[in-house]
């Protein structure tokens, strides 16, 4: 493995199972069951191409991230694959081992696996993600979620950019009285 990592989760699997590996952006190897795999249609559909004898790479994906992305899809891997049906999934409420899966990541780090299951079209968990945004933003003001999603306002903006223009004329002047030569007059 490369960089002398190590599978980080192999997954209890019945022996006659099939298992595949992907590689983090980080070099991190993890072997995932064919049930699992076929929660991605990414993951599916590269091996199909690239096929089973080599990591599968994903360069824009962490190795933490990676780790829960492949729990969850271990933990849903003989669950039926969603296909995107917005509708149908309006009144839905998350099932308590997903809730408190995704409950237990800080802001930053639920971002990153979010994105990383879109870049990896897992439906199913791009729509408990959506979910839990949801009730995230649940009855909140627009100040409240300003707050919560470090939103800057208007004011904020406009305050940043003139506050870099200040600064940015500063280094040009700055260096425009360096690069004058003593005794010439501009």
């Amino acid at each position: 493995m490369s960089n002398g990592q190590t599978a980080e989760f192999a997954p209890e699997a019945a022996p006659s199972s099939t298992s595949f590996f992907v590689e983090a952006s980080d070099g991190t190897k993890f072997a995932v069951t064919e049930a699992a795999c076929n929660q991605s249609v990414t993951i599916k559909d590269l091996i199909g191409t690239i096929g089973s004898n080599t990591a599968l790479p994903f360069n824009n994906i962490d190795g933490p991230t990676m780790k829960l992305i492949i729990e969850w899809c271990e933990h849903h891997k003989d669950e039926e694959i969603w296909a995107y049906d917005y509708d149908a999934r309006i009144g839905m409420s998350l099932p308590a081992w997903d809730l408190e899966f995704l409950e237990k990541m800080k802001d930053e780090d639920f971002e990153k696996f979010l994105r990383a299951a879109n870049y990896l079209s897992i439906k199913k968990l791009v729509t408990y993600g959506c979910k839990k945004i949801q009730l995230m933003i649940k009855d909140k003001n627009p100040e409240q979620l300003r707050e919560q999603f470090m939103i800057s306002t208007d004011e904020e903006e406009e305050a940043l950019e003139k506050k870099l223009r200040e600064e940015s004329e500063k280094r040009e002047e700055e260096e425009n009285q360096t690069t004058k030569e003593p005794g010439t007059s501009k």
